[in-house]
């Protein structure tokens, strides 16, 4: 998965990263040039799917952690 965020973003300093999680994050103001999300922050799966809303993605990544774990 990746996490797409960038500098001085309310919503992407708002997000709660569960840190036993392999999740690439990618900063687009940081000489970036590929994918450009048109929300920030957005979750995008190994399948391509986009997911948008810093609330949303807390849920999923809490949910994929809770998984990990066995406690889901």
């Amino acid at each position: 998965m990746k996490l797409y965020i960038k500098n001085n973003c309310d919503f992407c300093s708002q997000l709660k990263i569960p840190k036993d999680l392999n999740i690439d994050i990618i900063n687009v103001d940081e000489n970036y040039k590929g994918f450009y999300p048109p929300q920030l922050p957005m979750l995008q799966t190994d399948n391509r799917i986009n997911i948008a809303g810093n609330e949303t993605i807390d849920e999923i990544l809490i949910i994929i952690s809770l998984a990990k774990n066995g406690k889901w």
